[in-house]
């Protein structure tokens, strides 16, 4: 039996459809807000964009969750600071913060 479970492929869990993310409305308000689940995935997670084209992803080199204006090239402004261990959905993460605001600016906010 032992044989058949590491032929197994480990599946994380079914993520949430969509995450509300809030906290930092003041310093990065097209980062906030409801995100729904896109048909991407990265690092083995799932891709979410909310209505101001902005994505919530999973970065296993920075080993958290990020927000930003391009998943693809990794740019962020918001993201999970608990990187301890690997969160498989979003709505585990935990220590948020935000880098710059959306006016380009460059100041830090902790958010929980």
């Amino acid at each position: 039996e032992l044989w058949w479970r590491l032929l197994t492929p480990y599946r994380f869990k079914e993520c949430p459809d969509h995450i509300i993310v809030k906290g930092a409305e003041r310093t990065q308000p097209s980062r906030m807000g409801i995100f729904g689940k896109m048909a991407v995935s990265v690092d083995a997670r799932p891709v979410y964009k909310n209505d101001f084209d902005q994505f919530l992803w999973y970065s296993r080199d920075e080993g958290n969750w990020l927000i930003g204006p391009d998943y693809a090239r990794k740019e962020r402004a918001v993201q999970s600071t608990s990187g301890v261990a690997p969160t498989s959905c979003p709505d585990e993460a935990s220590g948020w913060a935000s880098i710059g605001d959306d006016s380009g600016g460059s100041g830090e906010e902790e958010g929980g």
